[in-house]
């Protein structure tokens, strides 16, 4: 019951990957093999912080929720900070 209401304390960078949505990039743009790159080398509590920012949850959803991480690439220039 906790893993379908919390979902999955074990974040998976492979599922992660594969079932993150894009807009206005690709999974192959350099940007993104870049980010893919250094989030691999995270730890559990890292990757649960970076969740925690981008998505609002520091677990990842059951499979098959129809829950996505979503990254959109935004061109404000250099001067912008990230937005979650």
């Amino acid at each position: 019951l906790e893993r379908k209401v919390c979902g999955t304390p074990v974040i998976d960078v492979d599922r992660l990957e594969t079932t993150t949505e894009y807009s206005g990039c690709s999974k192959s743009d350099a940007v993104i093999e870049r980010f893919w790159r250094v989030v691999r080398d995270f730890k559990q509590p890292e990757l649960a912080a970076l969740l925690g920012f981008t998505w609002g949850r520091t677990r990842m959803p059951v499979p098959h929720s129809g829950e996505h991480l979503k990254i959109k690439l935004l061109s404000h220039g250099d001067d912008y900070l990230p937005e979650a």
